[in-house]
């Protein structure tokens, strides 16, 4: 699976000269407004689309994009997210380009601001003062951790579903945790180095309660293997596990409370 690059911290390197404080206006009734990473820049959810109008390169750069299929297929140029969108859509989806990782460079850097268009102010929080730092590996959901085997995804999916938080599920030592910020911090395992960033505190499910957005990549100390994966996460008591909203999108069979047709042996924590 292909990793995500270092240009995602680039790409919001380019949104601050959009300047501002990190936290979205709030309404006085408002009990718990939407707080959002300073790695955005933004002053208010109201900038999302000028954001993702911004181009995705510093350099401003257009890339290639071809558009359609069959006799309709045609080149296209884009520079940023909105006119990816554009594109896909008049493609009626199929669309692929020659000169980047098309769909990476979608996950890596549109969808992060996209899904903040779902971000509503909270009535109930019991995660505004949730921070990362080590204590947090007792609520962290063992999800985050991602893998490329669809085995260990279940398992995964399996540990979530009994709020079995990351240091319980733990299959290599953890070896180190080094806070960036309080919303920010980088893990590294007997297997791998594992990087979280707090995007946003916000109810994106409509609930009246208040989740958090993660961003994870997950790299391997031995061999290629990395991955990213953006998270929704929320619990119900301010001392609880952490647990992960619709993961089935995060599995790779359909959904049930064994995902796996595969016979495996459960982690004891899993028992």
């Amino acid at each position: 699976m292909w990793a995500k690059p270092s240009l995602f911290a680039a790409v919001f390197v380019l949104l601050l000269t959009m300047g501002g404080r990190a936290e979205a206006q709030a309404q006085p009734t408002e009990a718990y407004p939407v707080w959002l990473s300073p790695s955005f820049g933004l002053d208010s959810l109201d900038q999302i689309d000028a954001l993702l109008e911004q181009p995705i390169f510093p350099d401003e750069n257009e890339f290639r994009l071809f558009v359609g299929i069959g006799k309709n297929r045609r080149t296209e140029f884009a520079r940023s997210c909105a006119d990816i969108r554009i594109f896909e859509a008049e493609g009626s989806g199929a669309l692929d380009s020659p000169d980047v990782y098309l769909w990476s460079l979608v996950g890596d850097r549109c969808l992060p601001i996209e899904n903040l268009r779902e971000a509503r102010p909270a009535k109930r929080s019991f995660v505004r003062d949730f921070v990362l730092d080590a204590d947090a590996l007792d609520y962290l959901p063992a999800m985050v951790t991602l893998s490329p085997a669809c085995e260990e995804l279940c398992r995964l999916y399996v540990a979530n579903v009994k709020r079995i938080p990351w240091n319980e599920y733990a299959t290599g030592e953890i070896q180190n945790v080094t806070v960036k910020r309080n919303h920010e911090f980088k893990v590294e395992t007997e297997f791998d180095d594992i990087e979280i960033e707090i995007l946003a505190r916000a109810d994106f499910n409509d609930d009246g309660v208040e989740d958090l957005y993660l961003d994870v990549t997950v790299k391997s100390k031995e061999g290629r293997w990395g991955d990213s994966a953006l998270f929704f996460v929320t619990r119900e008591s301010s001392d609880g596990v952490l647990w992960v909203l619709n993961a089935d999108k995060h599995i790779c069979s359909p959904v049930s409370y064994r995902p796996c047709d595969t016979d495996y042996d459960e982690p004891p924590a899993l028992r």
